[in-house]
């Protein structure tokens, strides 16, 4: 007994004991930590192609591809982040995905909605792309204390904006925009923008104005690419909303030419063959009128109106030569084509050209989509009547020589071309 109690009261090997009784709880714990940190990393990297998967969706569908190229898209770039739903590890170009440890699995949603409030609503279609990364696994030795699988879920949404406003639009010609002489623009808060490219030689921006950008999809050539103001050579295609004129008017033909000096003869639906304007005549439109030419519309002299829309159709061809001037104000509220809102002349022909130091004094938007305009001359907005602020050109492509100047704060909301930008929203 005496020995016994000897025993117990011995201090040698104390500590090798307490390590013994403590050895399991701190490698249990240890393990745990390695476990955790390993979820931690997975979150992370789940969360990193969620966000990669989103976006180059979202810069798909902002470039108008369909809801399975936009889903193609978005796994593709998960897939590169070494996210895949089972069976794809091999199936994307780029894929970094290895195969997985027994039990484990993992998927990539893709879906297409619509993003307001910080809620993302999925239907199909919209202007925002949402992305779920998902990976299940078992846990290890957390299984002692956690029953099931373990989900490490991350998700995000990237929605296509169009934060900047757009003065002059290239859509598809090659280059978009191209400044070939000496060009000088004022106005300004407002983009350039090439759908395409854009070549830009002896341009200056008037001292006076402020806020002007420069923008192309793909690139830029001349010498003054790298002009002291904020570009980006490299950006989404801008909307164009004005499409839906394209497919319009399609069943309004004939008119008759007039050789117009004074106010315009009324003619059945104002459908006119060819509208000629001689040297020093002034031909006056009708106010809040929507004026179509089939024809040839030749004007030498002064064409104006206000609150008046210009269309000139299919095969209709416009020549302004010899210092023509138009001084013209489009019509915002015309309730038998509303698309015309804003737009002072739309144009189908192939070819406009603006020579002789013609001049535009037009308070509205300028549309020309199939063709490759070239504007020598002078160009100032019309601010007195009708819409104040308010002159944008878009067409196929543009090629700019002279003075000119461009507004859009006083142009309809819904009648301005915007930049595309696309930013992650969750």
């Amino acid at each position: 007994m005496r020995s016994l109690l000897g025993l117990l009261c011995h201090r040698r090997g104390t500590v090798a004991l307490m390590f013994g009784l403590t050895a399991v709880p701190l490698i249990g714990f240890a393990a745990l930590g390695v476990e955790g940190g390993a979820w931690y990393v997975t979150k992370r990297a789940s969360q990193n192609a969620a966000d990669a998967a989103a976006y180059a969706g979202a810069v798909q569908l902002a470039f108008g591809s369909d809801a399975g190229t936009v889903d193609y898209r978005g796994k593709q770039f998960a897939a590169q982040n070494a996210f895949c739903d089972q069976g794809d590890a091999t199936a994307y170009a780029g894929s970094t995905c290895r195969p997985l440890p027994p039990g484990t699995t993992q998927s990539v949603q893709i879906s297409i909605g619509s993003f307001a409030n910080g809620a993302f609503s999925a239907s199909g279609s919209g202007n925002a792309v949402r992305a779920i990364v998902s990976q299940r696994q078992p846990p290890l030795l957390a299984s002692l204390f956690l029953r099931g699988n373990l989900d490490i879920v991350s998700e995000a949404v990237a929605q296509i904006q169009t934060p900047h406003k757009i003065c002059i639009l290239g859509l598809t010609g090659s280059p978009g925009f191209s400044s070939n002489g000496s060009v000088e623009l004022s106005g300004g808060n407002c983009t350039v923008m090439s759908n395409t490219n854009m070549n830009l030689q002896n341009i200056d921006l008037d001292p006076n104005s402020s806020g002007w950008t420069f923008g192309a999809t793909n690139g830029c050539s001349g010498k003054d690419c790298n002009i002291n103001v904020p570009h980006n050579y490299h950006m989404l295609p801008s909307t164009n909303p004005f499409t839906s004129l394209d497919s319009m008017f399609s069943a309004i033909s004939g008119g008759q030419s007039v050789d117009c000096s004074g106010n315009l003869p009324s003619a059945p639906g104002y459908v006119y063959k060819d509208l000629t304007i001689k040297n020093k005549n002034k031909c006056t439109l009708p106010s809040n009128a929507t004026i179509f030419i089939t024809g040839t519309l030749d004007l030498k002299g002064t064409l104006e109106g206000t609150s008046v829309n210009i269309v000139l159709l299919s095969n209709a061809s416009m020549k302004i030569n010899g210092g023509g001037t138009i001084n013209l104000t489009a019509n915002t509220s015309n309730s038998q084509y509303p698309a015309l809102n804003g737009v002072a002349i739309y144009s189908r022909s192939s070819s406009v050209t603006f020579n002789g130091n013609s001049e535009l004094n037009i308070g509205g938007i300028l549309y020309f989509p199939n063709a490759d305009m070239k504007l020598n001359g002078t160009s100032a907005v019309k601010s007195d009547s009708g819409i104040k602020n308010c002159l944008v050109l878009v067409a196929k492509s543009i090629d700019m020589r002279g003075n000119f100047g461009f507004d859009t704060s006083g142009c309809p909301e819904s009648a301005v071309p915007k930049v595309q930008v696309v930013t992650l929203v969750q």
